[in-house]
């Protein structure tokens, strides 16, 4: 249950830093310009992670322009849902991380299942 409220949670402050967070005004841009200005934000050591960091940042300024410029036309009350959707793509990366993230620890630190017989706390 507590696994559950968590998620839950962190899906919750996810959404609402996602609303909150600023996104450069890209209503008079184009769809390249766009594209350029996520692309150049990006540094890396590596020239393989540099290509997967400017491919990721051309995929996410292309969905924030498409977002600015085609989501005007819904109606207010649609809106946000609308977001959500664009916003998702974000979540799908950071969802495979966290759970990468457990099972390592579950490797490293050489946690077994947990054992049903033992009595739970009250």
């Amino acid at each position: 249950m507590l696994r559950w409220l968590c998620a839950v949670a962190l899906l919750t402050l996810l959404t609402a830093t996602a609303f909150w967070q600023p996104v450069p005004d890209l209503s008079e841009a184009t769809l390249y310009e766009a594209a350029r200005h996520f692309i150049l934000q990006q540094r890396a050591e590596s020239s393989f992670l540099q290509a997967l960091l400017e491919a990721a940042a051309a995929l996410d300024g292309a969905g924030h322009w498409l977002a600015q410029n085609w989501l005007h036309a819904l109606p207010f009350a649609i809106r946000p849902l609308a977001w959500s959707l664009v916003l998702v793509q974000q979540w799908l990366f950071i969802w495979p991380f966290l759970l990468l993230c457990e099972a390592l620890t579950h490797v490293i630190y050489q946690h077994g299942p947990a054992d049903d017989s033992s009595p739970r706390p009250r």
